[in-house]
């Protein structure tokens, strides 16, 4: 990691990363990736794809609703209910 990196990644941010793939380097950072890897092939992502659209639909109706009668969403939340909704 850069400079810039080792200074967020330092203190309170470290102890709430770990030594995981954002906070790691060198032969920790490249046994990491060597584990995430495999759930980012080409035919894994692929089988996502329709559960990606069918929940970002469901998100956006969800929105609109709450947009029509005059209210707001968290977005934070909702990107992580999104998550989890497509791979939870």
């Amino acid at each position: 990691a850069g400079v810039a990196a080792a200074f967020l990644l330092s203190g309170p941010v470290r102890a709430l990363a770990g030594n995981g793939i954002l906070a790691s380097e060198g032969d920790s950072w490249l046994q990491n990736r060597r584990l995430m890897q495999p759930a980012f092939h080409r035919q894994r992502l692929a089988g996502l794809v329709g559960k990606m659209a069918e929940a970002s639909e469901a998100a956006s109706e969800r929105w609109d609703r709450v947009a029509a009668r005059g209210g707001t969403v968290d977005a934070s939340e909702e990107m992580v209910r999104l998550t989890l909704e497509i791979v939870g």
